[in-house]
């Protein structure tokens, strides 16, 4: 049940880029008090996920997540390789792999989140 909220994180993370019911379906999948992880630095709260996906909207004209599989590491604790390519907003391209490192409630909702990308530089401004 867990991996199944988990897969669709990455379905609608690339959706919601220009599909609004996506995004709202999005934001369900984490609870009000998520803590998520960006270059080692902690940020909590649903309004600053929210703002960190539109960031990375804005930032780029399309992106697209491919992933290996959440796999449990620890009890409760679930892990993925991914990789992202994208073309920026100024139009040139990249590509970017790292790992997601997740935790869920007791309700099956994302409630930690730590992106770790193999180029510590991704995201910084």
């Amino acid at each position: 049940v867990f991996t199944m909220v988990l897969n669709r994180y990455f379905d609608l993370f690339d959706a919601s880029r220009t599909d609004a019911q996506a995004f709202e379906d999005l934001v369900s999948l984490f609870t009000t008090d998520i803590t998520f992880v960006l270059n080692g630095q902690p940020k909590h709260g649903i309004d600053a996920w929210k703002q960190f996906v539109r960031h990375v909207f804005t930032a780029n004209q399309d992106i697209k997540h491919m992933y290996a599989g959440w796999e449990e590491t620890t009890p409760g604790t679930y892990e993925t390789r991914w990789a992202v390519c994208g073309k920026r907003a100024d139009g040139s391209v990249f590509t970017q792999d790292g790992k997601d490192i997740a935790r869920l409630d007791e309700n099956g909702r994302i409630a930690y989140l730590e992106n770790v990308p193999d180029d510590p530089t991704m995201f910084r401004s």
